[in-house]
């Protein structure tokens, strides 16, 4: 009767430790594309309420395929400039090294923002006058954070 009790707990921690372990990397996995890739076109929460066509859809596809691919180099310099920031922490920081890193990551991350608002403004004019309002919404309640706090921005 002991060993039925022990191998049922034994059984059952073991299924919650998968579980927790399948978790962790799913979650872990995911972070790390968002974080190489950017977030994901195809499953956005823009798009969802957008209502697109085949014909926008493959345009919009294509220009934010073309914005990863002219931003890829800006993103490994920024994340190679926090590394760099980051090796800082370690022992005596020089500050007059952490602000000019700090200053290089502004500037890349303008860069950075500058490719994203000129993408929005392409993706703008593929979309027709209801959707290009959707749109512009939801774009500036991203950029205001509205959505992200959960409040809404007033008009």
């Amino acid at each position: 009767m002991k060993r039925k009790i022990f191998a049922i707990i034994l059984i059952i921690s073991l299924g919650i430790n998968a579980g927790v372990f399948a978790s962790f990397a799913y979650h872990r996995m995911r972070e790390k594309r968002y974080c190489e890739q950017g977030p994901s076109w195809r499953h956005s929460y823009i798009r969802r309420h957008l209502n697109l066509n085949k014909k926008q859809v493959e345009e919009i596809e294509t220009a934010c395929e073309n914005m990863l691919q002219k931003t890829q180099p800006a993103r490994e310099q920024i994340k190679k400039k926090r590394e760099e920031l980051a090796l800082l922490l370690d022992g005596d920081a020089d500050k007059q090294k952490a602000k000019a890193l700090i200053r290089e990551l502004s500037e890349l991350q303008a860069e950075l923002e500058l490719h994203i608002f000129e993408n929005a403004k392409l993706i703008s004019q593929i979309l027709t006058p209801e959707q290009r309002k959707i749109f512009h919404d939801l774009y500036e309640n991203r950029l205001c954070g509205a959505r992200m706090m959960g409040m809404k921005t007033a008009k």
